[in-house]
């Protein structure tokens, strides 16, 4: 395995030499490490079917099932997918792009550790996957401030965020959940900070406007072209990345032009843990 950075202001590295459907436990190990380190690894030309992605997944922990049943995959229904392509005059998987930076589920009590995506049909143009650290946003503030944002917490809400779109039974099976604004690595140790979208998030202690206030700030912070990563989708690429202290968004595409095909496995993570709690 070849570990090959992208640079020191944007996370991420490219690995070759490496088969992802023969991966031993000391790989998977190595690799959750250069994850805790650089956030995202970007594996070219890896022929992997949904059951071979899936058992991957499994090498990493526990797989999370997607919260939309109707875009499970329907041999494989660990794998959830993504696609604009239509069969029969169905949508064959979930059309709609998260087109704003987050971390995903972070409305769980444990939030995904993991996710891996990857392309089976990729659009020539668009449809990019960008990536920006918010450990490295962390460790540039000063300590004061960092003293500061470590006594915050925020409220994540599945309800809020997706507000008129759920049933009865998903507001029940997602409560609110708080989760700190500065979060410790649970396999480095490393801190940082820890936030999703505004829209779903209440900073406690803080007005309404004081804390979407600072969670734009925080972002604003974050994703400066300067510190981001764009990924540029080619057939059979394979991205994994560590959603603890990084962020992702996709970007657009022309959806009556290109067909777009894009399987996703995540896996479950831990309950996440200020410095004092990781402490104790």
């Amino acid at each position: 395995m070849e570990i090959h950075p992208f640079g020191n202001s944007i996370p991420g590295v490219e690995i070759s030499g490496l088969d992802a459907r023969d991966m031993d436990a000391d790989t998977v190990e190595r690799l959750s490490l250069v994850l805790a380190e650089h956030g995202v690894a970007v594996l070219r030309d890896q022929p992997l079917t949904p059951a071979e992605l899936a058992a991957l997944g499994r090498r990493f922990g526990q797989l999370e099932p997607a919260t939309r049943e109707q875009y499970w995959h329907p041999d494989q229904p660990e794998v959830y997918v993504i696609s604009n392509v239509v069969v029969n005059g169905k949508l064959i998987g979930n059309p709609t792009d998260t087109l704003s930076w987050h971390t995903d589920q972070y409305y769980l009590a444990r939030p995904t550790a993991y996710t891996l995506l990857y392309g089976i049909e990729t659009p020539a143009e668009g449809a990019d996957t960008m990536f920006a650290s918010t450990r490295r946003t962390y460790e540039a503030l000063p300590n004061a401030r960092k003293a500061k944002l470590a006594e915050i917490r925020v409220r994540a809400s599945h309800s809020k965020l997706y507000a008129g779109k759920l049933t009865e039974e998903q507001i029940h099976n997602f409560p609110d959940i708080v989760h700190p604004l500065v979060r410790v690595h649970p396999i480095t140790g490393a801190k940082f900070l820890y936030f999703a979208n505004p829209r779903g998030s209440t900073v406690l202690g803080m007005s309404e406007e004081e804390g979407l206030a600072l969670l734009r700030e925080m972002f604003a912070l974050t994703t400066p072209d300067e510190f981001v990563y764009a990924h540029k989708w080619r057939p059979q690429d394979l991205v994994i990345w560590d959603n603890r202290g990084l962020l992702h968004t996709a970007t657009p595409f022309n959806k009556e032009r290109y067909r777009r095909i894009v399987h996703r496995v995540s896996v479950v993570g831990e309950k996440p843990l200020c410095a004092a709690e990781a402490m104790a």
